[in-house]
């Protein structure tokens, strides 16, 4: 299979990049000079791709969900479609995100409601796949639109949640407190996973609308805490009492994926483990 791949530096998008190779698949990444608002057309043409997988996107913790860029990002993706499309490709894989989800108290099925309004992280993907899922009626193509839910692994930035807390264990200064929402519930799944989902849904040639995630919640001041006992501190424990207006769940019902034949590899703890002998400069327990 000959995939075009963008975002191949990214923290999945490299993933991703490995997965296919290792596959067998014949992959050609969008590299600099070259950007999306500058796609080098002559050598796709050569190539003549005959799936997308589409991981670009900005993702900078703290800057992402309101970035004025994802406006900038829901053009390109829409761009990108229009112009492979009509040199022929036939199949778009598209990295969405859990954040287009409306709040929920359950796990979150493909077929949960939406988000109106959100930040503008939010609102450009749902954007996006609205756009594509209405060209779909006049341009023939298969659009499988992944939302990923909290991807974790080696890689990740350094800012996202289990680099900050490896980070503070090794400086002497991990404290609970330091967790925002510690009661907040999440479904963490390995980038390793995520990578391997987003591979055998191009290779199935699927269409619909998929979540990449466990199916499995755990509270982000309990994951942090694992950490740091695997990286051998012992935090004290968290006094604070949930806050009833902070407190939230953001679960996958991953039933399509799933159905696809995907299992996840990595629980919460064995990623960690392997996340935490990287993080010590020990050979990752196999």
């Amino acid at each position: 299979m000959r995939i075009f791949l963008t975002g191949a530096s990214g923290f999945i998008g490299s993933r991703v990049l490995q997965v296919s190779q290792a596959g067998g698949h014949d992959v050609l990444c969008l590299r600099r000079p070259h950007t999306l608002a500058d796609l080098p057309f002559e050598r796709i043409a050569d190539f003549r791709p005959e799936v997308c997988i589409h991981c670009a996107w900005i993702a900078t913790p703290g800057v992402y969900q309101d970035s004025p860029a994802n406006a900038d990002h829901q053009a390109w993706g829409l761009s990108l479609v229009e112009q492979l499309s009509a040199l022929g490709t036939r199949r778009f894989v598209m990295i969405g995100s859990c954040a287009e989800y409306a709040a929920s108290a359950t796990p979150l099925g493909e077929d949960h409601p939406l988000v109106a309004a959100g930040t503008p992280y939010a609102a450009a993907k749902c954007g996006l796949r609205q756009n594509l899922r209405v060209m779909q009626r006049t341009t023939d193509f298969d659009l499988a639109w992944l939302r990923v839910f909290f991807p974790f692994g080696v890689g990740e930035h350094p800012q996202r949640l289990f680099s900050s807390v490896a980070r503070a264990c090794r400086e002497g200064d991990y404290d609970p407190a330091m967790i925002r929402f510690p009661h907040a519930v999440r479904d963490y799944v390995h980038v390793d996973d995520v990578a391997a989902a987003i591979v055998l849904v191009a290779e199935r040639s699927a269409d619909g609308d998929f979540n990449v995630g466990t199916g499995r919640g755990v509270e982000v001041g309990a994951a942090a805490s694992l950490l740091a006992r695997m990286l051998g501190v012992r935090p004290r424990e968290d006094a604070r009492s949930p806050d009833p207006t902070t407190e939230d769940m953001v679960v996958a019902a991953p039933s399509r994926l799933l159905a696809c034949g995907w299992r996840p590899r990595h629980d919460l703890e064995s990623g960690l483990a392997g996340y935490s002998h990287h993080f010590r400069g020990e050979a990752s327990p196999t």
